[in-house]
């Protein structure tokens, strides 16, 4: 039970991280960056949302890129 609360304490502390990091960079962006990561959160989202088949293989590479 001791190891789950650690392995729970660290993922919670890593997500709170993640979304201090997020606020950060999204100040950091002009205006125009800001914009194009917004739509293409929304358009991810959008496709996850779709019935469509996911290719994760273009996914990959898209994220790599």
């Amino acid at each position: 039970m001791a190891k789950l609360k650690k392995k729970y304490l660290f993922l919670f502390i890593i997500v709170i991280i993640g979304i201090i990091f997020g606020v950060l960079f999204s100040n950091i962006l002009n205006e125009n960056d800001n914009k194009l990561v917004s739509s293409k959160i929304g358009e991810y989202f959008k496709n996850l949302a779709s019935d469509t088949p996911i290719d994760y293989i273009r996914n990959l590479f898209s994220s790599i890129k």
